[in-house]
């Protein structure tokens, strides 16, 4: 967090010398105060960032209005609509000896793009008050002193490729674990995987929703629709008996998400009886049931595409 209550007192003494030059200037403070965190000759980097101004999309534009006194013109004389917009948004910035300064932000000096990352590596790798800090302290150690737009965007990408960061500092959180994939199976309707989608609009005989089957390991999935109101653990079970039992066999193992479905004593019991494994994926784990989330959205696509093209879009069934 900000140290917004510090007062003289808790700050450490700094006499800048020529080697060292200071941390930066304070509201009021001169000219040549304000590049100071910068090692080389202050005058030869006011006159760069002169020279860039022209070419910078933001800035070239204010600046030739400001040069030519536009601002003090009645823009509502001016019909050209990008003119105006060029002098309105020229109010909030100054010009003085032929630098920009932001009178939002407090009178910052605006630096155009290509210097942006000497500013940047200035503050973050300075000795003082830098220390390779993190975002936010860089970005505002940055925003004290100059303004550019997308200030703190610009400071994030920067920090974020800073090869003595990378090199130097370490991560605590524990390592993740790792991912246990389900063995490849080596028979049809080994093992299926399972799999909802709900919320769809209703279709001809009251269905809303479809239960995805697919086997892993030829690929051939299958839709059963189904009304999800009524879908409990024994419709279920109806469904996928009539739907793809009586079709292809009983499987060997059942793989689906933690559905109240699934983890009812009922099924759990019925998967017993009949020699059926069930296997729980985890949230957001592709290795398990990822497949059937990948074939969701193929029917998705699907239906998106051709449901328009049906007479009545309730024989999406």
């Amino acid at each position: 967090m900000a140290n917004i209550v510090a007062d003289s007192l808790s700050r450490i003494a700094y006499t800048p010398t020529p080697d060292t030059p200071g941390p930066g200037p304070v509201a009021g403070e001169s000219l040549v105060n304000v590049v100071e965190l910068r090692i080389s000759a202050s005058q030869e980097w006011l006159q760069d960032i002169q020279k860039e101004y022209t070419q910078h999309i933001t800035f070239a534009s204010i600046l030739e209005d400001l040069q030519s006194s536009g601002i003090g013109r009645d823009i509502t004389t001016t019909n050209d609509k990008k003119s105006r917009r060029i002098r309105e948004r020229a109010k909030g910035y100054l010009l003085r000896d032929g630098l920009l300064f932001h009178r939002a932000s407090g009178e910052k000096l605006c630096i155009p793009r290509v210097l942006q990352a000497d500013v940047i590596r200035e503050a973050h790798h300075a000795i003082l008050g830098g220390g390779h800090v993190g975002i936010e302290k860089t970005a505002a150690a940055v925003a004290s002193r100059y303004y550019w737009p997308r200030q703190t965007d610009t400071v994030a990408e920067w920090v974020a490729g800073c090869d003595v960061c990378h090199r130097v500092k370490h991560k605590n959180a524990r390592l993740y674990g790792l991912l246990q994939a389900l063995p490849i199976p080596t028979e049809q309707a080994e093992r299926v995987n399972i799999d909802f989608i709900t919320k769809l609009p209703a279709g001809e005989g009251g269905y809303d929703a479809v239960a995805t089957i697919i086997d892993p390991l030829t690929k051939r999935a299958q839709w059963i629709p189904i009304k999800e109101a009524e879908l409990t653990a024994e419709r279920f079970v109806e469904a996928f008996i009539a739907g793809y039992v009586r079709n292809r066999g009983l499987p060997f193992s059942l793989v689906s998400d933690r559905d109240t479905r699934f983890i009812s004593k009922f099924l759990q019991a019925l998967c017993a009886l009949l020699g059926i494994k069930l296997r729980m994926s985890t949230a957001y784990q592709p290795q398990s049931d990822g497949q059937a989330e990948k074939v969701n959205s193929t029917l998705e696509t699907f239906l998106k595409a051709y449901i328009s093209q049906l007479p009545r879009p309730k024989q999406w069934v």
